[in-house]
């Protein structure tokens, strides 16, 4: 196996989020390079683009902190309802971050005629649910500690990320 002279200098820090599109553009360009992140930001990047970044490797996320032990986006809704609970007419909170998959994930509730309105913010989507804003959202859960100070509970798993270094693989 080769070792790799890498140096501090050599090694740059982003968000999660910005680190596809960093690649992708340091690739583009013919930088070799690689990145870290979590496959929920990857994931969503390719649903969003016409990326041909591959996923390298894998790196199973366990933390025991963490209810799934990973970052899961979830459904959330108000802890003392059900799905059925709700009118025919939902509206639901999606962090901007997670706009893809979440859409991906709302196609088969549209095919089974529910009324959706998606309604986009840039984080804290767990508050729109409480503030009535929203009937449900659609964000990442760690620990669960915004779910208890929001009164909202989990009512499906969207996706579950691990992390993953990706490149273009060449």
């Amino acid at each position: 196996m080769e070792k790799l002279n890498i140096s501090k200098k050599d090694i740059l820090l982003f968000r999660g989020e910005d680190i596809p599109k960093l690649v992708d553009k340091f690739t583009q360009e013919g930088t070799n390079v690689i990145g870290i992140t979590g496959n929920d930001l990857f994931t969503e990047y390719c649903l969003r683009t016409s990326s041909k970044l591959k996923v390298l490797k894998k790196i199973e996320w366990n933390n025991e902190a963490y209810l799934f032990k990973k970052p899961t986006l979830c459904l959330l809704g108000p802890e003392n309802k059900t799905l059925n609970d709700l009118s025919k007419r939902i509206r639901i909170g999606i962090n901007r971050k997670y706009t893809c998959i979440s859409e991906e994930y709302l196609k088969q509730w549209k095919k089974e005629g529910q009324k959706i309105q998606c309604r986009y913010f840039s984080g804290e989507t767990e508050q729109t649910v409480k503030q009535g804003l929203t009937d449900l959202c659609i964000e990442i859960v760690c620990t669960g500690s915004s779910l208890q100070k929001n009164g909202l509970q989990i009512y499906d798993k969207v996706f579950e990320s691990d992390l993953v270094i990706v490149g273009d693989g060449k």
